[in-house]
């Protein structure tokens, strides 16, 4: 049953999060964005070094480490940004 309420309370805080982006203009949603995904990229360990990882695989002997660090850091960027124009979609 906690798991249950748990997933009710991410739920419902996502959709404030999301109707907060919604209101505000573009721009200012995607800047929003852009600071979240640079966030994630330092916060979410695993998944980071799951992605510098397979664009090492991806980029053998092309990049260096510091230029795939870069791309992977872009990565969670451009993700973010996707979510935020998700929800401005319907404008």
């Amino acid at each position: 049953m906690k798991f249950k309420t748990r997933r009710y309370i991410l739920y419902y805080l996502g959709r404030i999060f999301a109707f907060k982006i919604y209101i505000l203009p573009l721009k200012i949603g995607l800047y929003i964005g852009k600071m979240l995904g640079g966030l994630a990229f330092l916060a979410v360990i695993n998944y980071r070094n799951l992605t510098i990882r397979n664009l090492g695989f991806a980029f053998a002997g092309e990049k260096s480490e510091p230029e795939i660090r870069t791309i992977a850091r872009q990565v969670f960027v451009n993700l973010a940004k996707n979510a935020v124009e998700f929800v401005n979609f319907p404008k």
